[in-house]
Parts: C-alpha cells; structure tokens; sequence
C-alpha cells in the first residue's frame, strides 16, 4: 500500500526546495510583441527605402514595400 510522504520527510523538502508553486511569467503585450517584428536591421532598411521612395516621387513603390513590411511583421507576429 502506498501511503505518500512522512510528514517529517514533506517538512525537509519544503525547507530544500520550497513550496511546489509555479510563478506566472509577466507577458509582453501583443503591441509590444508586434512592434517588435520591426527591430530587425533589414526590416529597418525597407523602411527607410519606402521613406526615400516617396520623398522622390514614386508612392506606388513606397507603398508597396510598407505593405510588404507590414506582411512580414504579421506573419512574424503570427508565428
């Protein structure tokens, strides 16, 4: 017959490895989790580029890359 524990033997492993708890991790807010998708370097670039694309003229190109960079984030985020 098992029985468990002798309460002496429950109390040594209490004091060794304490109470059978597990803390909850803080999450990172989806913004911030979404936001991160664009630290990357090349993402960075992208950016920039669709940034000199429109200051020279060509929107339809600016707004191509922004949505493609926003596409990558999504399906970053996604993952």
């Amino acid at each position: 017959m098992i029985s468990g524990l002798t309460s002496l033997e429950a109390k040594k492993r209490l004091e060794q490895f304490g109470p059978n708890i597990i803390e909850a991790k803080r999450r990172t807010p989806l913004i911030i989790q979404f936001l991160g998708q664009f630290k990357d370097v090349l993402v960075l670039i992208l950016i920039a580029a669709s940034v000199f694309a429109y200051f020279a003229g060509e929107n339809i190109d600016a707004i191509i890359i922004i949505i493609i960079v926003f596409i990558n984030a999504s399906i970053g985020f996604l993952q």
